[in-house]
């Protein structure tokens, strides 16, 4: 019989403090982004920093409150920086919540736990439309795809 327990995916381990305020993640060595790069806790601690920051309006910065400082951050009264994340090494992060929250573990699985890279975020303005371009044609027609020439799937014609 199967179960309906999640994996820990990303994570080689997760382990909560005999209190639940302190959880101690540790990644998987071998976990990498799809060009290559090692995913690192840098890109945890970046994505969930940026996801729980007000400038993002994340419709879910709110699941954040369960870390320390998190509900400040997300409604603007603290920096992002003062999210309870810490880095221990690559692998490795410390995360201190403002309250027990036993399903924390689950929490992760939900998408705005997700990492995401710097570079790639910063070098696509947080956006990137594949192989097409969206051509508003507002505000009386219809949008409009155009295929971006940029992308090698594009080369042939596509049809929608």
């Amino acid at each position: 019989m199967k179960t309906a327990i999640p994996s820990p995916d990303r994570r080689r381990r997760s382990k909560s403090s005999d209190d639940g305020l302190t959880w101690d993640i540790t990644l998987r060595d071998d976990i990498k982004w799809s060009d290559g790069e090692p995913v690192t806790v840098d890109d945890f601690i970046y994505s969930w920093q940026r996801a729980a920051s007000p400038e993002t309006a994340s419709d879910y910065a709110n699941l954040f409150d369960v870390i320390e400082g998190g509900a400040d951050v997300y409604q603007g009264n603290a920096n992002p920086s003062t999210l309870g994340v810490t880095k221990v090494d690559d692998t490795h992060m410390t995360v201190k919540l403002a309250a027990p929250c036993p399903y924390f573990d689950k929490l992760l699985a939900f998408p705005v736990y997700y990492p995401v890279r710097k570079d790639v975020v910063d070098g696509n303005d947080g956006c990137d439309p594949g192989c097409f371009h969206i051509h508003w044609q507002w505000p009386d027609d219809a949008d409009q795809l155009e295929p971006q020439r940029k992308h090698h799937i594009c080369k042939e014609p596509v049809l929608l």
